[in-house]
């Protein structure tokens, strides 16, 4: 399991994630500066997007039952496994004739994450008053997200999905920042002309619909563009109190290529709404040169049980 850390300052929080020795998930939570005109803009968006995924839920639902109904689907079903009691694989054509019998239907009835994203697609521009609150990259995201409970449910014996309530819907998935790329290589083109296709294209930094733009000095703010009318768009500032409040901070916020996605979160803390910008960033974890001056170099982590302690440690491979 990846180590998590959750630290809480007078500023902004920050939430580190390590997932792998070589990419590490930072997310660093900002607050929004927001008037009574962008609150109420940033709810009409969440309940848009609660909309989107209540009304995606319901066609995967119905395709789902329809796909269960089907004697196809039940005879796919009673093949044989492949896997013994202890799930280990004992026959492995029966095991890919199963599955592959199952995927099978379930493209037939448009289970898929392709499918989800097109149809949230279709979902949402029937709706004239939902394209202009929410991006088409951000509905891409909540299509994902809502496939994961089908997921669940198809592949790993979870419940049924349930169909969530557009007025609960607290946040706003942004898209993932493409970190764009130059000139196809030799090695590249090669690779295409082998398969008669073309060799990629150089292509700019993008963010589309959901981004986070600026720097500590000259500030921070959060662009959100739900269409191409331009008289929707919005900026939204962000607030870092005193700059950066920590060096912790700082070692993220200070390098905008780490930064990858962002999320609109709406929390209410006593009675009140409270706003904030979740960013997630892909750089090594921030290390205090002072906590950690006499610290061995292979210990990165101690967790203290009721009876046990269990220390993390990393090799000079840098593997956990």
């Amino acid at each position: 399991m990846p180590r998590r850390e959750r630290t809480l300052s007078t500023g902004p929080k920050t939430v580190v994630a390590t997932s792998t020795p070589d990419r590490q998930f930072s997310v660093i939570c900002l607050r929004l500066v927001v008037d009574e005109g962008v609150q109420r803009r940033l709810d009409d968006a969440m309940f848009a997007a609660g909309q989107l995924e209540r009304a995606l839920t319901h066609w995967g639902l119905d395709n789902l039952e329809a796909m269960k109904r089907t004697k196809r689907w039940r005879r796919a079903c009673a093949m044989p496994t492949g896997l013994s009691a202890a799930g280990e694989v004992i026959n492995e054509a029966a095991q890919k004739a199963r599955n592959t019998a199952l995927n099978t239907i379930r493209g037939e009835f448009h289970l898929s994450e392709y499918d989800f994203i097109a149809e949230i697609g279709r979902l949402r521009t029937r709706s004239h008053w939902i394209s202009e609150h929410v991006p088409s990259s951000s509905a891409n995201v909540h299509a994902v997200h809502v496939f994961k409970g089908f997921a669940a449910h198809l592949f790993r014996g979870a419940g049924r999905p349930q169909v969530p309530n557009p007025y609960t819907t607290r946040v706003l998935h942004g898209y993932t920042r493409y970190e764009g790329r130059g000139e196809a290589t030799l090695e590249e083109i090669e690779r295409a002309q082998s398969k008669d296709k073309a060799p990629p294209k150089a292509r700019a930094v993008s963010w589309p619909g959901l981004s986070l733009h600026g720097t500590q000095v000259e500030g921070l703010s959060v662009h959100l563009h739900p269409s191409r009318d331009c008289s929707r768009h919005l900026v939204i500032p962000v607030e870092v109190l005193g700059g950066a409040q920590t060096e912790r901070e700082a070692w993220y916020l200070d390098d905008s290529g780490s930064w990858r996605q962002i999320s609109l979160v709406r929390n209410e803390v006593r009675g009140h709404h409270i706003y904030e910008v979740h960013l997630l960033c892909v750089k090594r974890a921030w290390r205090s040169a002072e906590r950690y001056a006499n610290a061995p170099d292979a210990v990165v982590g101690v967790d203290l049980g009721p009876s046990t302690m269990a220390a993390v440690g990393r090799l000079e491979n840098d593997t956990l």
